[in-house]
């Protein structure tokens, strides 16, 4: 199922790279309707447009959209442009309502650059919307969520965030996560309320398609005898005549064939009536479903037939070719799904014993591999803890023998490295100096204090230090200050200290910067050195 997902995804994406440059849409219509449409002013043939559009009819609307889409090509008024882009926007619906996802992500796209073009990024959440439904329709749910995502951030207003929300449900349900659907079909609810039920009958019709997915057929009927309710008080002829589409579809479902015929009737009258093309054309795909349940396949072609010439006289998109190819595909389809099932089926009462036992295996081998990763990690754990511990005591060796020699350790660092006699005064003075814990444990001890207490200047003092200690002067206080939390973290009521508390009484800001300067002269983290210090851990 995946590989056919991603398939249809490259098919798509091929199909819009190789075709280039927009073809004109061929309507066959009358030459004289078609010059007096473009005759008219600019604002009018948009509320034209618009008009035909709300009504369904179609092939009207595609007219009156691309002759704007024509002469609005360079106009450089502001309003003008943002109708060029709705026009596109408008007949990638068009086309999009009539499977024709080529067309329709053409047109889609376009918007989006001329959006860009103009700096107009005010319908980028609707066109955003709008391709991510022709990738749920291709079931690739994935890239879809990532559209509406993206359609979320963009959001203008609130009539926005309600048609998206609507459609994450739609896709949550696809994906059989029913608490997620609910969950956005609800916050759509809400926004539609607090806007005049504002497209209630579109949502309503989505939880009944919801409930209809997971086969709860009477919850199903509720929404969508609400929403047909809620059509009907609004006179929205195309939300009925769908509406009641959908309730023949799941009547069909429930097998009650005569419901289910009379209100594909009654959704039939309404859009023949109202000239909605792409509600007839799907109330002939069901009728065509059902002629097929019933054995009358004869029937069922004719209805799909009719279905599949529809769209095609509309539209001109070459969705199937010919009758002659209608037909064959018909026919193919229906033997190949046939096939399908029944490899399917056999496939599946051969291999469940050997699936079983590969299951099986799979587990056993997991559970090895995770128990001796775990034991590995353990003992490495183990090891690293043990180096640790030796680390620790070294410290703490180093930290006695530098109080007890430290006369000593002076001298054999002078004479090594000191041979200017002021260099060695100065030393001596700096080292006595960072004996006084209150004096280097204050926060704001510098080099310039330190040069004072010497009455020196702090070039001289930086020169003593970087010269015959081998090291800045930042370095040389963490020194101190760290072996002074060493002392500090040693004694025995330590653990009543925290260490943030350990690290601000040695004249650390920060204790990020304490863990670093810690971690950098001892080698183990401050909270390890004082688990060490105080449990005595023996490895």
């Amino acid at each position: 199922m995946l590989k056919k997902h991603i398939f249809f995804s490259l098919l798509l994406l091929f199909a819009l790279a190789i075709l280039g440059q927009k073809k004109e849409v061929e309507i066959s219509i009358n030459e004289e309707i078609f010059e007096k449409f473009r005759q008219l002013p600019t604002i009018q043939l948009y509320d034209t447009a618009n008009y035909f559009f709300d009504k369904h009819s179609f092939d009207t609307a595609v007219i009156c959209y691309n002759i704007l889409i024509t002469t609005l090509e360079n106009n450089p008024d502001i309003e003008y442009k943002k109708i060029h882009i709705i026009a596109h926007n408008r007949m990638g619906i068009i086309f999009s309502n009539m499977n024709d996802f080529r067309n329709s992500y053409r047109y889609y796209t376009d918007a989006l650059s001329l959006g860009e073009k103009y700096n107009i990024t005010c319908y980028q959440s609707r066109i955003y919307n709008n391709i991510g439904i022709i990738y749920q329709h291709y079931k690739n749910f994935d890239i879809a969520n990532d559209y509406y995502s993206k359609a979320i951030r963009l959001a203008s207003d609130s009539i926005d965030l309600l048609v998206v929300y609507s459609n994450l449900g739609v896709l949550a349900s696809k994906t059989e996560k029913n608490d997620s659907a609910f969950y956005w079909y609800y916050k759509s609810l809400e926004i539609s309320k607090l806007n005049d039920n504002y497209s209630i009958n579109l949502i309503l019709n989505n939880i009944g398609f919801s409930y209809k997915l997971n086969k709860q057929y009477d919850s199903a009927y509720h929404y969508y005898n609400m929403s047909l309710q809620e059509s009907r008080k609004s006179n929205n002829f195309s939300e009925e005549s769908r509406t009641l589409l959908n309730l023949g579809e799941l009547y069909f479902a429930k097998k009650n064939i005569d419901s289910a015929l009379f209100y594909l009737d009654m959704s039939q009258k309404i859009a023949a009536k109202n000239n909605y093309s792409d509600i007839i054309s799907l109330n002939y795909n069901a009728l065509s479903e059902i002629a097929e349940y019933e054995g009358n396949i004869k029937l069922s072609f004719e209805y799909y037939k009719k279905y599949t010439k529809l769209q095609d006289s509309l539209y001109n998109t070459e969705i199937l070719g010919d009758i002659n190819n209608i037909q064959r595909f018909y026919e193919i389809s229906k033997t190949n799904k046939q096939i399908e099932q029944l490899i399917v089926e056999q496939k599946i009462k051969e291999n469940t014993i050997y699936y079983q036992k590969f299951i099986l295996y799979i587990v056993l081998s997991v559970l090895l591999i995770v128990v001796g990763g775990l034991l590995l990690i353990y003992l490495q754990k183990r090891e690293l803890q043990k180096t640790y511990k030796i680390l620790v005591d070294k410290n703490v060796e180093i930290i006695n023998m530098e109080d007890s020699h430290s006369e000593t350790v002076t001298t054999k660092k002078d004479k090594k490295n000191i041979s200017d006699t002021m260099q060695v005064k100065l030393l001596e003075k700096i080292l006595n100096v960072m004996k006084d814990t209150a004096v280097i444990c204050n926060p704001d001890f510098s080099l310039n204090e330190l040069a004072e207490l010497i009455n020196t200047n702090h070039l001289y003092v930086s020169n003593v230090v970087n010269n015959v200690l081998k090291m800045n002067f930042r370095k040389f206080l963490n020194r101190y200050r760290i072996k002074e939390a060493q002392k500090l973290l040693s004694q025995p009521d330590a653990a009543k200290y925290s260490i943030e508390l350990i690290s601000t009484k040695v004249g650390f800001k920060s204790r990020n910067s304490f863990d670093n300067a810690f971690k950098e002269i001892t080698g183990v983290s401050p909270s390890f050195y004082l688990k060490s210090i105080n449990t005595k851990v023996n490895f």
